[in-house]
């Protein structure tokens, strides 16, 4: 189980998404929101940090929530 701890860049944050990509299944529904699934919030988080600058650190309620949605995934250390 890997997680993203605070600070964290938006570098940090996009490898983190990257590496999770893959190991759940479209049909897998999200932890966060019942009506999606984790693809479909993977797509929304790695786009909310995509427009971010590899350097700009990410807000804590984002880490929050990425945590809750793919922090039980296999990451290597980040």
């Amino acid at each position: 189980m890997a997680r993203l701890t605070a600070p964290a860049t938006a570098g940090q944050v996009k490898l983190f998404l990257i590496e999770v990509n893959g190991q759940f299944g479209e049909d897998v529904p999200s932890e966060t929101n019942p009506h999606c699934s984790k693809l479909k919030a993977w797509e929304i988080l790695y786009l909310a940090v995509e427009q971010m600058e590899e350097k700009e650190r990410v807000h804590a309620e984002l880490l929050k929530v990425i945590n809750e949605e793919f922090g039980q995934y296999d990451v290597e250390a980040i």
